[in-house]
């Protein structure tokens, strides 16, 4: 899910959230987000949740990526928060372009590419 907080919030212009089914699964998707943000030349400007894995965040100041084990993020629903937000949900492929597909939805891709909603 990506949640445009641009003009709703100073929190951040984006959130990401995701969710995990386990806590091997979380930490999966975090080392992953890491890496890949590693990779694109980019670092966190702060981390935390990565003892518990009930709720890994991310922090690059203008994005926030929330990686939820599922029984957490029901709970806290940040949907629901935002809900004055714009939100697209994300595809589990990795860009259009490299799957063929173009649904007009976000699709979180490990590059430099700006995120942008069906643009």
């Amino acid at each position: 899910m990506l949640i445009d907080l641009r003009g709703v919030s100073d929190a951040a212009d984006f959130f990401i959230i995701c969710s995990g089914t386990s806590e091997p699964h979380v930490r999966a998707l975090a080392n992953d987000v890491a890496n890949t943000l590693r990779e694109a030349g980019h670092k966190p400007w702060h981390v935390e949740g990565i003892e518990s894995l009930r709720w890994v965040l991310v922090d690059l100041v203008d994005v926030v990526i929330h990686i939820f084990r599922q029984e957490a993020r029901d709970f806290y629903a940040l949907e629901r928060l935002w809900g004055d937000a714009d939100m697209s949900r994300l595809g589990d492929s990795w860009t259009a372009e490299e799957t063929g597909e173009d649904d007009g939805e976000f699709t979180f891709a490990p590059s430099t590419k700006s995120l942008r909603n069906g643009q």
